[in-house]
């Protein structure tokens, strides 16, 4: 008999301990899985995106893209965060905020912008310039552009571009380049005619000085020949 009951008594200390190891958690897990499993989930991350105070409690912070619905009560990890709507409301950054942010838009009316990169739960819309337009701010903050500026017959030194305008060559220069040319052309027809007036007064006076050391070249009156 006290074989039969040491078997019995081994048995059954085996079974409890199969019932604790395996079928209890199975069971617990079965009727209250997803209390159990964020219970669990929290204590492994254990606050990784940091804490807040809320009423002298001490709650985890809701990661970025999700906003706060309820605080913690209980424990820091029993308070409840809920996703941003995507494409419409995001947080860039891990936050105790009862509402997440508006996605700005990038068809504002005469800001000539266009959406580089979409707005998500976790990060705000980008926006860049439309072709042929610049914006001096940095481009993660663009909310305005112009057009660029466009160069006539001096040509462009820099071209435009998403942060940057246009460089023109100095069209001052150029004026002045073709004001002298224009003036050093006149110059040299000036000195052109001037040369040739000088040339035929001088021809005159000489041949005058001529016909007056050669008398055959007067007539009887001393008056030159023509």
């Amino acid at each position: 008999m006290a074989t039969g009951s040491t078997k019995f008594s081994a048995r059954f200390i085996i079974a409890v301990l199969f019932f604790l190891h395996v079928l209890l958690p199975a069971f617990c897990a079965s009727t209250q899985p997803k209390g159990l499993l964020k219970i669990l989930r929290y204590k492994r991350q254990d606050c990784a995106d940091g804490t807040y105070e809320h009423e002298g409690r001490t709650c985890c912070l809701c990661a970025p893209g999700q906003r706060l619905e309820k605080h913690c009560i209980n424990n820091r990890a029993d308070g409840k965060c809920e996703l941003c709507e995507d494409g419409r409301t995001y947080n860039s950054q891990a936050n105790s905020q009862e509402t997440c942010l508006p996605c700005t838009s990038c068809s504002q009316p005469n800001a000539a912008l266009e959406v580089d990169e979409p707005c998500t739960t976790a990060r705000n819309t980008k926006c860049r310039c439309q072709k042929n337009h610049y914006s001096s701010n940095d481009t993660q903050t663009v909310e305005i552009c112009h057009r660029c500026k466009t160069c006539g017959s001096a040509g462009h030194k820099e071209i435009c571009t998403a942060t940057s305008d246009t460089v023109c060559n100095d069209e001052s220069n150029e004026v002045d380049n073709s004001v002298g040319k224009a003036v050093g052309i006149a110059i040299g027809v000036i000195v052109a005619v001037t040369l040739i007036v000088f040339l035929v007064f001088w021809r005159k006076i000489r041949q005058r000085w001529e016909r007056s050391q050669d008398p055959s070249k007067t007539d009887g009156n001393g008056a030159d020949e023509d």
